[in-house]
């Protein structure tokens, strides 16, 4: 899958997201609160292999892996726009890592085949509360 792809891919999945629809996350509490606990697992098993446990649980992930990456804010300014939801600190910085990472397209998978993509379980969390409200674009993968 080509950097551009993954970061489209990306983009629609967390459009589709309803960041502030509270009765869904009532209503998906307890599924949500097993993908917050994958989620930090993941990140604390690439914070490991990276040699930075100390800056677990939010971390720019992707530049610990490849400092070089970049961040290009189209992504985030695409996703405000088209979800019409200005994200918290919080999120705006996973968010941020999300995308950096999605442009390192299949580099961490070639370093590391048997580590788990670590921001899926997040994505699902977002997820969660449209996929109660209205379909959601889906990567194939899930």
């Amino acid at each position: 899958m080509t950097v551009l792809v993954a970061c489209e891919r990306l983009l629609a999945r967390l459009a589709a997201a309803k960041w502030d629809d509270d009765e869904a996350e009532d209503r998906h509490v307890s599924s949500r609160g097993r993908l917050a606990v994958e989620y930090l697992r993941r990140m604390a098993v690439w914070a490991d292999a990276l040699g930075v446990p100390g800056q677990w649980p939010f971390f720019d992930l992707a530049v610990v892996f490849d400092p070089s990456v970049e961040n290009d804010p189209v992504w985030m300014e695409r996703l405000e726009a088209d979800s019409g939801h200005k994200l918290w600190t919080l999120s705006r910085k996973v968010v941020t890592d999300m995308f950096r990472w999605a442009s390192l397209g299949d580099l961490p998978k070639e370093r590391f085949p048997e580590f788990d993509d670590p921001y899926e379980p997040m994505i699902h969390l977002l997820e969660r509360a449209a996929r109660s409200g209205r379909a959601t674009a889906r990567s194939s993968s899930t």
